[in-house]
Order: C-alpha cells, then structure tokens, then sequence
C-alpha cells in the first residue's frame, strides 16, 4: 500500500478525473456534503443495465479510486450500453486526512445500517435512485 500510497496525489486527483470524465460524456451530479467538501458523482445514462462504479470508502485506500479511474479511461472498460455511476471518492474527509474514517471518526463501510454519515446517506439515496444492477466498491 506505501507504493501506492506514494503514487496517488490526492490534491490532484479530482481535478483530473472530472477533466477527464468530462471530456467521456459524463455529468457531474452533487450527492452531499461533507467537512471536506463535496461528495459527487458522475453520471451517463443509456437504456442498457445500471452499474455504479464507486472507491474511497477507506480515505487511506487509494487503490480503488485508481481502479475507477483507470476503467472510465480505457476504450471499452465502460461499455457504452450501459448507464453509469462512477463515485471516484466515497470518503473526501478520509482522503484528505489519508484515514480510513470520516471527518466525524466514523467508519463508513460500518455506517449502512445506522446512515449516522453524509457519505453513507449519500450511498444509500444512490442506491435508491439509480437502482443499479451492479455495484462494485473497490478496495484494497
């Protein structure tokens, strides 16, 4: 994890990846707010079946947001009869204190049940509205 610790630049990271999500056809969507900002997530529709794409649950977890990154870069990673959901970061209080809990001390992965956090309230109206036939949450 050091490596890849090492590798992500956090500052830089959702600058370039609305850049480049931007430029793919996808709309950037707010789900909420959070000490740290706010939690967004990028959307393109189609009438094909619905996947959300999510990382970051884990501030000190890099390697599922490259994950999301690296598969809306590749021709072909995101078949284009498919309606997406990418949530890049599902912990931005995490990730800019590098921790693995919320701003409040919270780990979100644990919060499904209760929604004490915007983070896990914020997953759980995804979950509601979109309806995805698919979830991946990629961690390390």
């Amino acid at each position: 994890m050091a490596a890849m610790s090492a590798a992500f630049h956090w500052p830089d990271f959702l600058p370039a990846f609305r850049s480049a999500a931007q430029a793919a056809g996808f709309q950037e969507v707010l789900l909420g707010e959070t000490e740290a900002g706010p939690l967004r997530v990028w959307e393109r529709f189609s009438a094909g079946p619905r996947v959300n794409l999510s990382a970051g649950i884990h501030g000190d977890e890099p390697a599922g947001r490259a994950v999301v990154a690296e598969l809306r870069r590749r021709p072909g990673g995101l078949p284009a009869d498919t309606a997406l959901w990418l949530v890049p970061d599902l912990n931005p209080d995490g990730a800019a204190a590098g921790t693995r809990v919320s701003a409040s001390g919270i780990d979100v992965n644990r919060d499904h049940l209760l929604l004490r956090t915007p983070e896990a309230q914020a997953q759980a109206q995804l979950a509601r509205e979109f309806n995805p036939v698919v979830v991946v949450d990629s961690h390390e």
